[in-house]
Parts: C-alpha cells; sequence; structure tokens
C-alpha cells in the first residue's frame, strides 16, 4: 500500500503514555494474518470460510479464542490448540514479509526520540509479536510489549491496556491508544484512555 495518502489524525496534545497495537496497526501484516488463519481453518477441516469481513470482526481477539468463538458461530468442534499451532506455524514461516505502517511507525519514532512513555498492547502470542516488531525493526523502540501471554481477557475487554498503562507508570487516562480493530477501541474505551483509529489496510 502507498502509505503517503493514509490519514491519520494524530493527536494535538502530548500524554503521558502512548499505547500502539502491533498487527494493523504498526505493521502491514493483517493480510499474512488472514491468510495464515484461512490455511489452518481449511488444514483442520472446518465447515466455514474465514473471510475477510469475519477476520476483520475478531481482529484483536486471542488465538485461541478466536477458534472458540468460530466454533461457537458455525457449530464446528475444531481443537483451539491444534488450529492456533497450525496458524502459528504458517505465519512464522511468511512473517519476514511483513512491512511497516510507516506513517504509524515514524510517529512511533518521534516519540521514542523526545522520550515519550510508548508501548505494544497486542493480542498476539508474545514470540509471534516480537517477531513482527523485528521484521519491521521497531523491537527496540518500546519500554513495555505487553500480549496476550500476559493477560486472561482478550480485547475488547480492557485488560491488555490497563496492564500496558501500569507497565509505563501512567495513569489510564492519561494514555492514548492506536488501534485499527473496532474490538481494540471498545476496549481502549473501557480502560478509559483516549483512542485513534488507523485505517484499515486491505485484504
Amino acid at each position: 500500500m502507498a502509505y503517503e495518502n493514509m490519514k491519520v489524525e494524530f493527536p494535538a496534545r502530548d500524554y503521558e503514555g502512548y499505547i500502539f497495537d502491533c498487527d494493523g496497526t504498526l505493521a502491514d501484516s493483517m493480510s499474512l494474518h488472514h491468510r495464515a488463519w484461512q490455511h489452518a481453518f481449511r488444514e483442520h477441516g472446518a465447515s466455514f470460510e474465514y473471510g475477510w469481513d469475519i477476520f476483520l470482526s475478531l481482529a484483536g481477539v486471542g488465538h485461541a479464542d478466536t477458534v472458540r468463538k468460530m466454533n461457537a458461530r458455525f457449530g464446528d468442534m475444531l481443537d483451539p490448540d491444534g488450529v492456533t499451532h497450525t496458524k502459528e506455524g504458517w505465519y512464522a514461516l511468511h512473517v519476514d514479509d511483513v512491512r511497516p505502517i510507516t506513517p504509524v511507525t515514524d510517529y512511533a519514532r518521534a516519540l521514542a526520540a523526545r522520550g515519550a512513555k510508548i508501548a505494544v498492547a497486542s493480542g498476539g502470542p508474545r514470540w509471534m509479536v516480537s517477531r513482527t516488531l523485528h521484521a519491521i525493526g521497531m523491537e527496540e523502540l518500546f519500554q513495555a510489549v505487553v500480549t496476550q501471554d500476559d493477560i486472561v481477557r482478550s480485547k475488547p475487554d480492557p485488560e491488555i491496556f490497563l496492564t500496558a498503562a501500569k507497565r509505563l507508570g501512567v495513569e489510564p487516562r492519561n494514555c492514548v491508544v492506536f488501534e485499527d480493530s473496532h474490538l481494540g477501541i471498545a476496549g481502549a474505551k473501557s480502560a478509559g484512555m483516549d483512542w485513534v483509529l488507523i485505517p484499515q489496510v486491505g485484504a
């Protein structure tokens, strides 16, 4: 995608803490995740087609919870751990193809350069988030990286954002969240934080 045409309303005021989602916000990885899910569901004999709209509706949900939600929706009995393992394995083979969403990564770098407190809050597992941040050259930028390994409840629950704020040593009301998913925005609102919606990068 040509990101120079992306319209993002970055905050006009300063915050004490800045919290970024990873996939679809810092990293142009959503299409890759979608393909990984499609591969995994096919491999495990799912009765449904995991389309782009369904995928987006579950953006920010943890992997095992995604499988459970799809089982409930379509009456399947897919093994959450097995599907997750297949999905993550496929993604790992292709993660080096991920590129940064430069308007957002440039903004994050500018924040870091002036000493702002910045964190990542991603619904993915820690190893995957780390690999993705490495692929876009951002792995050393953040004071805190919170993943699904650190929480009990997936987005839209505010737990992941509250955990990030705590690790930054900042009150939630003094934080702003950058998210591409509506579940993530809902979580930020529930956490009492301001938020910025990052436009979706195409399928």
